[in-house]
């Protein structure tokens, strides 16, 4: 009897060992991301994958900007965001190369469901599944980048935070 409770109490302890709950270095790397979302974050870049671009359907059409190609590329600067904890209300400002005056603003309300972000503008809605790491985040989705009626293109934006404030 003794010899089977010794390998129950064996088993007992490596199956205790490989339990699927996260340690607490674990716990603590998650982030809250309704705190750490608020405040002011600029596009590093944007990396965007157009399926069957123009209805043309199997094509592929790529469309990156990296961090130094803004004014180059589109001429502007890098998007602003702006996330406030009043009313959960956010702006995205686009300002045209070399100034800092805005040319559009996008504003709209933010919520967090998980690792999801949800965007709602007065037209349009967006869920990104967001990553945070070390005062960047990563927002991922598929959208209508192509305007073609089909949520069909993978988005990728990587966003520096800038400020814990908004202006």
């Amino acid at each position: 009897m003794p010899k089977y409770f010794f390998v129950l109490a064996i088993i007992l302890v490596t199956l205790t060992a490989c339990s699927n709950e996260p340690d607490a270095a674990q716990k603590a790397e998650k982030i809250d991301m309704e705190k750490a979302i608020l405040g002011t974050w600029e596009a590093v870049s944007i990396h965007v994958q157009v399926h069957s671009p123009e209805g043309e359907e199997g094509d592929l059409y790529e469309f990156a900007i990296e961090e130094n190609e803004w004014q180059n590329k589109i001429g502007t600067e890098p998007i602003l965001s702006y996330y406030e904890a009043e009313n959960n209300t956010f702006r995205w400002v686009y300002r045209l190369a070399g100034t800092e005056e805005p040319m559009s603003t996008t504003r709209g309300k933010w919520f967090v469901h998980g690792d999801t972000l949800r965007i709602v503008t007065e037209t349009d809605t967006y869920d990104y599944l967001v990553s945070l790491k070390d005062g960047l985040a990563e927002f991922k989705n598929m959208q209508d980048w192509d305007g073609d009626g089909a949520v069909d293109d993978d988005y990728t934006a990587l966003h520096r935070k800038i400020s814990n404030y908004t202006r």
